[in-house]
Formats: C-alpha cells, sequence, structure tokens
C-alpha cells in the first residue's frame, strides 16, 4: 500500500481543493459528453480536460482497502475542524481509518499517551495482580507528640527570624548615608587618570570563586563621587553604590546623565579603547569587573583601579 501516502498527499486536504477536483470532472465528462453528440465549439477544448477527467477519477472513485470508503469523502470533512486533523498529518493515514480509530478511543475515555503506558505496564506485568491493600494502625501513632514537637519548631523557627531582622537593622544603621537624598555629582573614568595603577598581578582563583556577584549584565558605566568617596556601577540590572574605603554597598538617591551606552572607558594599558563588562563581583576590599570574553579583569582596591589581562 505504498500509493496511500502519495494519493492522499496529492489528492486534497482541505474542502477547497476536494471541490476543484470535483468541479474538473464535472467539466471533463460534460466536454466528453458534448463530444460524443457532435456539439464542438470551434476548439477541441475537451483535449485539455481529459486529464483531468483521469486525476479526478482515481481521486474521487479509489477507496480505502481497509474502511472501503473513499478519499475524497473523508476529505470533505475537514472544513468541519475535526480533531483528528493533525494526527492524520502525522500518520498519513486514510482519514477514515484514523477517524475511527479516534472514536473508538473517546468511547474508552483515554488518551493516546495514557495507553500506551498503559499497554506497556500490562506487558511488563503480564499474570501478576497489582491490587494491595496498606494497613496503618493509628494507635501506634503519637499525634500529641508531634504536635507538641511543631509548636515548639515553630517557636523556633519565629524567634531566628525576629533575630536576624534585628542584626539587619543593625547593619542598616551602620551604613553610610542611607538615607541622604542628595545627589551624586560624578567623574567619569575616562577624566580618572590619577586613581590608575600599572603592573598589577591577577588575583587568584581562590579569591574570585569566593566572591560574592552582585550585579549581571552589561556595565553601561562606572564613576565616582567628587569627593572620591564613593563608588558608582550601573549595569542593566540595575546601579550599585560602594563606598571606597570598605566597598560596602550603600542605599543613595541620586540623579545623574549616562554617558555612552555600553561599555566602559579602558583603564591602564588599554586607556584609548572599551571593554565590555558581564560581570560585576565584590569581596571584602576589592571590587572585579570580568569583560565579555573573558580576558580582561577591571581590579579596583581603595585608591587604585588595575586593568589585569588575563
Amino acid at each position: 500500500m505504498t500509493y496511500k501516502k502519495n494519493l492522499f498527499k496529492s489528492s486534497g486536504r482541505n474542502l477547497r481543493w476536494n471541490l476543484i477536483v470535483f468541479i474538473s470532472f464535472a467539466v471533463s465528462a460534460t466536454a466528453l459528453f458534448l463530444k460524443v453528440k457532435g456539439l464542438t465549439f470551434g476548439y477541441e477544448w475537451y483535449l485539455t480536460a481529459l486529464p483531468f477527467l483521469i486525476i479526478s477519477t482515481a481521486f474521487v472513485f479509489i477507496n480505502c482497502p481497509k474502511c472501503s470508503k473513499s478519499w475524497f469523502y473523508y476529505a470533505t470533512l475537514e472544513s468541519k475542524g475535526n480533531n483528528w486533523k493533525k494526527l492524520l498529518n502525522e500518520m498519513e493515514e486514510c482519514p477514515g481509518c484514523v477517524k475511527k480509530a479516534l472514536d473508538e478511543r473517546d468511547k474508552r475515555g483515554w488518551g493516546t499517551k495514557k495507553r500506551k503506558y498503559n499497554d506497556r505496564a500490562s506487558e511488563e506485568k503480564e499474570g501478576e495482580d497489582l491490587d494491595f491493600e496498606i494497613d496503618i494502625d493509628f494507635e501506634d501513632l503519637d499525634l500529641e507528640e508531634t504536635d507538641s514537637n511543631d509548636t515548639e519548631r515553630r517557636k523556633t523557627r519565629s524567634s531566628t527570624t525576629d533575630l536576624n531582622k534585628n542584626e539587619l537593622n543593625k547593619s542598616d544603621l551602620n551604613k553610610k548615608d542611607s538615607n541622604n537624598k542628595d545627589s551624586i555629582e560624578l567623574d567619569w573614568l575616562n577624566e580618572l587618570v590619577d586613581s590608575q595603577s600599572y603592573g598589577a598581578e591577577e588575583p587568584s582563583r581562590s579569591v574570585r570563586e569566593s566572591s560574592m556577584s552582585v550585579a549581571m549584565g552589561s556595565v553601561i558605566a562606572i564613576g565616582f563621587d567628587s569627593n572620591m568617596e564613593y563608588l558608582l556601577v550601573v549595569s542593566r540590572s540595575g546601579r550599585y553604590v560602594y563606598t571606597l574605603d570598605t566597598l560596602d554597598r550603600v542605599t543613595r538617591d541620586y540623579s545623574m546623565a549616562l554617558p555612552v551606552k555600553g561599555c566602559i572607558e579602558g583603564v591602564g594599558p588599554l586607556s584609548g579603547q572599551s571593554i565590555q563588562v558581564t560581570e560585576v563581583s565584590s569581596t571584602a576590599r576589592e571590587l572585579q569587573l570580568r569583560s565579555a570574553d573573558e580576558k580582561y579583569l577591571v581590579h579596583y582596591q581603595p585608591g587604585t583601579l588595575t586593568l589585569i589581562q588575563c
């Protein structure tokens, strides 16, 4: 039955094409009938309609060997939007056979995935009885003790959360200028030549791995305030302000004009170039900005700003 796939693909998959085939069949039959009766119109156009007659006859009258229904009859059902259309395109079988199989599946009340799973389970568990019972003796369970343990755990959790909140409040008070709403005036990196240093060594891998990531995404700008007390890092994920002495992150309300978007000015040997930065990480007293190609690392310590080639 190799003809089945090509026949259905070349025949109509929708009602529009089937109507064209049916009309060509009717026109071809009419042309041949008029030719037999001796009626001509000055041009033997029935020769043009003869191939359509042969093709349309094959489409209309060839039946499926399984369900004995014509392909043309079942293909017209696609105009009703039946749910077997997707499956029909995948299986490439007779639409009548597919529709019949789906109707039987709907009567049973299960889907194709569940049916495959049940068939596989039945093959693996042939002849085994899967019925079992679970006996639970509720008298052996000490429900009162479990309730008391749960209440004690909840008390300890609430006490630890209260302690954590108090510690956070104390740490917020220790931060500098946490409630100051004055704006920070920035001198951008290309103007800070005095803060650059050269020839610094690359930090060890343990320092990098132990560093805590605070910002991901391309860094748009990096700068300092006019008094050289705060470091500002602007990335696509947010804005971050650090103190230059301890590199603690502080909360400040500021307004600023962004420099050229997408990169920072190079420092050290690449002072005339730009570097695309993708990661900002900090440890106790140092800040690291990693480039996108991981070739360069902008390393900052209080008082120095160094570009390290990895």
